[in-house]
């Protein structure tokens, strides 16, 4: 894996969210010049420093390691939470809510003979 992918990808996140390292440093409990290091791909950390950075970072541990993250997406990172929110949100509206102007579709009755 290309550390410098990894490091690019924690810097993009973190500036997305318009984070600062120290912030970062904060929500980790690592220090700022470790994150610092990590960010210019002067240090390879280990699985669990980067599923701590990812969890601060409100976004999935897989995510660091996208070749892509933000050249093809083009997308805010959106945290988890926000995610499930936003994916679950259909489930408190009416299905006219969701799809305003589409006519609302009834499946037939079920069939048992069939």
């Amino acid at each position: 894996m290309d550390e410098k992918i990894i490091a690019e990808n924690i810097q993009q996140s973190r500036k997305q969210q318009k984070m600062t390292l120290q912030e970062l440093a904060d929500k980790t409990g690592l220090t700022k010049g470790y994150l610092s290091k990590i960010e210019r791909s002067e240090k390879a950390p280990p699985y669990s420093t980067l599923n701590k950075v990812a969890g601060a970072l409100g976004v999935e541990i897989t995510d660091i390691f996208k070749k892509d993250i933000g050249t093809t997406q083009n997308r805010p990172i959106v945290s988890c939470q926000l995610e499930h929110d936003i994916l679950h949100a259909h489930h408190l509206m009416e299905p006219a809510d969701i799809f305003p102007g589409v006519p609302e579709v009834h499946s037939p009755p079920h069939n048992s003979g069939w």
